[in-house]
């Protein structure tokens, strides 16, 4: 675990990066304005919210959520998207009412957080599931487009290397002998050309 010094020189070093800021203004008490966008301010648990932090924390990345939930740990705000329940886009630990095992499960004990939902129309949100599930397909295509063609290459690597190997090992078969002590009797394998006149090979069974 960081030391707290550690923690506060880190912070610093974030706070100096070159990140653009997202404009964040309030309208009022339960009221923000983020990069043009709104949201109501539904939960806000010891005091939370905090402009500046969530200025420098926003990307344009959460634009695509309805909801967006703000948790502190060791003074660092981290910011996590989800969407309504009845959204046809992204998995089911991405709905909101999947908050509860979220704060349980992955943040720290007690902590502070706040929970902004985004005003947007009917309209707005069906589109944006289109949108979504649209990306999702061509990131699929793409995926299997990617799968396909590493299965060639590796099909013509195989196929390359049981051209180069093939004959490596082929030499001209020996003849041998089993003898029996039981029974005097030998099998040998039949002569062909180029073991013609060879002694061949005697195995002893005991």
């Amino acid at each position: 675990m960081l030391s707290r010094k550690r923690q506060e020189e880190l912070k610093e070093i974030h706070d100096n990066l070159p990140y653009p800021q997202a404009q964040v203004a309030k309208i009022d008490q339960d009221k923000l304005e983020i990069n043009g966008r709104y949201f109501m301010l539904r939960i806000n648990y010891k005091d939370a919210l905090d402009m500046k932090a969530l200025s420098q924390r926003y990307m344009a990345l959460f634009d695509q959520y309805d909801y967006i939930v703000g948790d502190w740990s060791f003074d660092q705000l981290r910011l996590k998207g989800f969407y309504y329940e009845e959204a046809q886009a992204g998995k089911l630990d991405q709905k909101i009412n999947h908050l509860p095992d979220y704060i349980l499960e992955y943040c720290s004990f007690g902590c502070a957080y706040f929970v902004l939902e985004q005003e947007r129309s009917h309209e707005s949100m069906i589109q944006r599931d289109k949108n979504l599930k649209l990306e999702l397909e061509e990131l699929k295509q793409e995926e299997k487009s990617r799968h396909k063609k590493g299965n060639k290459i590796k099909r013509n690597r195989n196929k390359n290397h049981r051209h180069k190997t093939k004959g490596k090992n082929k030499g001209p078969k020996k003849d041998y002998k089993i003898i029996s002590k039981d029974k005097a009797k030998t099998v040998s394998s039949r002569p062909t050309k180029q073991n013609k006149g060879r002694k061949p090979t005697t195995f002893e069974i005991r």
